[in-house]
């Protein structure tokens, strides 16, 4: 038996398809927004929406298949059809809305879907009671293929061109709808090219049998009607959901610090425009990349034992903390950075906001503080403070490791007299310019530091009474080259004394005592020279 195509139910068909696709790929989104009892409104309405649109397309282009015969439907198959066509999207839905959609989900979703629609398709068939069917294997499994085929491809061309999660752009649904579209119809027009009506069975219609010619119109506005009703309420949600981000946009704009919010993978969500200030990226250059990847140096997101990661976050280690961290600006220079990780309440996914506060300046004035309190603010070197803390440090770690420190006391010869004849600005040249080349005849691992006046003090870090002689006698040798001053030739030499750690003294008060004694030792013995506490080694250099 063969039959005609109506084109304009035809037409209609692709329509109602279109709309129940793009109503399914809205939900996505609006499900992933959502939280509570507005989350299930969403998923079951959207679930709702689209699957009566299959099923009315299918039954609209079945109405398209007209026979020289009148098709009765039995109502509880197409009941049937009815409730696989809602189970089938409800699912999908579900899968790539509530989790985060990788290409194993949106597959699945894609399988679930095609099968929906074309079980939904072989029981809406079966419902027809005057018509012997027989199926050619061959085009059915191709149609089942294909319905699973593009479905799949639909959604993954959703959300591969998604602004951020599951924020699938206008554009992409559109063109993603239009290819679900195309799986839903060509399902049912390559399902029927493997269908064969072999005969006519009358009988009598009963209470439960539906006519095709009597709900053609039915079924046509009732689709129509409740996809619309879907999309209005849909466009009316977006409007209050536009004002709301308007609003929060208006606030987040006002705010100095940089606020991020981020998803539990770490993906960033949304920025205000102090983003931009901080760190150079503009707000669309921001959205869904990672937030540690993108704008954190990984060496210096740590917090004492606890580490500033996605993993940290989900075990509550660092919410509701300030940590210091290191930022990396677009350009790839560094800041230092004040984060605080709030958890923001929403039921299903877990969000966070993240403030975000550059602490240069503060940096800047904490060094400008610590620099005054530790350096001497003529030459730079370390201070008297700073010197004894060292120190400190220096005979705790040779405790430990059964190593010997040597103190040096240094005082220059006769710099009164220099700095009274030639004035307190040379004095003071004279000063930065001994403490340059204390510094240049030192190793790094040893320390050097301004007393006061004239006088300097030295830590000699893991050494020997031996290695320590050789270093005295470089210093001296540094110390009495002749100095260059504002086209002035100036000779001067130093006393020094030498302590050392543990032979002469356990404790840094004594060994530095002990040191300014043997450098007083110096300057009775005619200066230019060194002394060892208790003995005297060496002798004056020139």
């Amino acid at each position: 038996m063969h039959g005609t195509h109506d084109s304009t139910l035809i037409l209609l068909s692709f329509i109602i398809a279109f709309l129940a696709s793009f109503s399914g790929l809205d939900t996505v989104r609006r499900v992933f927004l959502s939280a509570g009892r507005r989350k299930l409104f969403w998923l079951t309405g959207g679930s709702l929406a689209m699957g009566l649109g299959i099923w009315a397309m299918h039954f609209i282009a079945m109405l398209a298949f007209q026979l020289p015969v009148l098709i009765h439907y039995d109502f509880y198959l197409v009941s049937l059809s009815v409730i696989i066509a809602i189970a089938a999207s409800f699912w999908c839905l579900s899968l790539i809305s509530l989790s985060e959609a990788n290409l194993v989900r949106l597959f699945t979703g894609g399988i679930i879907l095609g099968i929906g629609i074309s079980g939904m398709h072989l029981v809406g068939m079966a419902a027809i009671k005057e018509l012997f069917i027989h199926y050619q294997m061959l085009p059915l499994t191709f149609s089942i293929s294909f319905s699973i085929v593009v479905s799949s491809i639909a959604l993954l061309l959703a959300f591969r061109s998604s602004e951020s999660g599951k924020r699938i752009r206008n554009s992409a649904k559109v063109i993603s709808s239009v290819v679900m579209a195309m799986a839903i119809v060509g399902t049912h027009y390559t399902a029927m090219t493997a269908t064969t009506f072999t005969g006519y069975r009358p009988f009598q219609v009963g209470a439960y049998m539906l006519n095709s010619q009597t709900i053609v119109i039915p079924v046509t506005i009732g689709a129509l009607i409740i996809l619309g009703v879907f999309l209005v309420i849909s466009f009316i949600s977006d409007q209050k959901w536009e004002d709301e981000i308007t609003f929060k946009g208006a606030i987040l704009e006002s705010v100095l610090d940089c606020v991020i919010i981020i998803d539990q993978y770490g993906e960033i969500m949304e920025c205000n425009p102090a983003v931009k200030t901080v760190f150079g990226y503009a707000r669309e250059e921001m959205i869904g990349q990672q937030l540690e990847k993108t704008l954190l140096l990984p060496s210096s997101m740590k917090n004492g034992e606890q580490t500033f990661t996605f993993k940290a976050i989900e075990g509550k280690m660092i919410c509701d903390e300030r940590l210091e961290v290191t930022g990396v600006r677009q350009d790839r220079s560094t800041i230092p950075l004040e984060l605080t990780v709030t958890k923001i309440k929403k039921a299903g996914s877990s969000l966070y906001t993240i403030y975000a506060r550059d602490i240069t300046p503060l940096k800047q004035t904490e060094e400008n503080i610590r620099q005054l309190a530790y350096h001497d603010t003529l030459t730079g070197l370390p201070n008297r403070r700073f010197f004894e803390e060292s120190l400190r440090r220096s005979l705790e770690e040779a405790k430990k490791g059964h190593a010997e420190v040597a103190v040096l006391f240094l005082d220059l010869d006769h710099f009164k007299k220099i700095n009274d004849s030639m004035g307190h600005s040379i004095g003071d040249l004279l000063l930065k310019s001994v403490a340059e080349r204390l510094k240049q005849c030192l190793d790094q691992k040893h320390f050097v530091a301004r007393n006061g006046g004239d006088e300097f003090t030295i830590i000699l870090n893991n050494t020997s009474e031996q290695k320590a002689e050789n270093i005295v006698k470089q210093v001296i040798d540094c110390i009495t080259s002749p100095f260059h001053l504002e086209g002035q030739t100036i000779e001067i030499t130093t006393s020094i004394g030498v302590a050392l750690f543990p032979k002469d003294a356990s404790d840094e008060e004594t060994l530095v005592k002990y040191a300014d004694m043997a450098m007083y030792e110096t300057k009775k013995r005619g200066k230019n020279n060194y002394t060892f506490y208790h003995h005297s080694a060496g002798s004056s250099s020139s």
